[in-house]
Parts: structure tokens; C-alpha cells; sequence
């Protein structure tokens, strides 16, 4: 799982292919330079309650720490890789476990990717109209959590920055 985390677009300009006609050497490299940066968590949820955006990662505000990313393997469980150290923003990862509908929300993007894929198990609905609504809800309901977040975090190291200085 942590060479499918890593190999994602967003992380990686090599193409898979490439990769893959380089060699166990060099991939086995990249495995290992994921483990110094990142730590991992596989995280099954209650219920299937997670959708695909098109590029394929789930990108999770922490407070106190970078933002996470997240790949879904299935509506019911993704892996989170989050920045080292990674035991406090990894316990926030555990939260999505006891309540999935934050990570539902995540799962849809943080800016409009041009499909998402809604497995039928997901779906509360099939009225095409209405699951655009809840997409274009759940998307708003993240953009103001990830802004609060970052708001916040980027308030903290200030004060910790003047601490610094004084």
C-alpha cells in the first residue's frame, strides 16, 4: 500500500510505467524514502461511505501539523500517509474511524476535479440532481474546515514564532 500512496500523481512526476522499467532496486529506494517522510495508517471506516475524485487523493487538514493525504482503496477503508512525526495528527486520523461523515466530505475534493466517482453503496440516492447538491455542500463544508484549519495553524506558529524571538 505505501508504493500505491506514493506513486500517486500528485506525489510523483515519474509515471508508473517509468518506475516499474527501473527496477526493484529503485522502487524498493522510493519505498524507503516513503517510511523516513511519512508514517502510515490504514484506516477502515463503519460503514462504505467514501467516493473517488478523479485524482485519486484525499487531502486531510491537521490541525498542528501539514495537511495529510489520503488514497481509498474502497468506500469503506483508505490509508492516510502523514508527515513525520506523526503521533499526534495520526490520532486525528483515528477519529475518522468513530465518525466517518468528515472523511465522506474529504473524500469528495477540495476543488472541483472534474468527476467523482459515487459507488452505489454510497449513494443515498440516484437522483443525479441531488447528489450534485450534496457534492457541491460537502465540498463548501470542507474548503471552510481546511481554511479554518490552516487559519488556525498558521495563528499558532506565529505566537510560537514571537516566543522564539522574545
Amino acid at each position: 500500500m505505501k508504493l500505491t500512496v506514493l506513486l500517486q500523481p500528485s506525489r510523483c512526476d515519474d509515471s508508473i510505467a517509468e518506475i516499474a522499467q527501473t527496477g526493484e532496486s529503485y522502487t524498493n529506494t522510493l519505498v524507503m524514502t516513503a517510511d523516513q517522510v511519512y508514517s502510515f495508517a490504514h484506516v477502515p471506516l463503519r460503514q462504505e461511505c467514501l467516493v473517488f475524485p478523479d485524482h485519486g487523493v484525499i487531502a486531510i487538514p491537521l490541525m498542528g501539523s501539514e495537511m495529510a493525504f489520503g488514497v481509498p482503496f474502497h468506500p469503506s477503508h483508505f490509508t492516510a500517509a502523514v508527515r513525520n512525526p506523526a503521533s499526534l495528527p495520526l490520532k486525528q486520523i483515528d477519529l475518522f474511524r468513530e465518525d466517518p461523515t468528515l472523511i465522506t466530505a474529504l473524500s469528495i475534493g477540495l476543488d472541483a476535479c472534474r468527476r467523482v466517482v459515487i459507488p452505489s453503496s454510497a449513494r443515498a440516492t440516484n437522483d443525479e440532481a441531488a447528489m450534485r447538491g450534496a457534492i457541491k455542500e460537502g465540498r463548501d463544508i470542507c474548503l471552510t474546515l481546511t481554511k479554518a484549519m490552516l487559519d488556525g495553524n498558521a495563528v499558532v506558529l506565529d505566537m510560537l514564532s514571537r516566543d522564539t524571538r522574545d
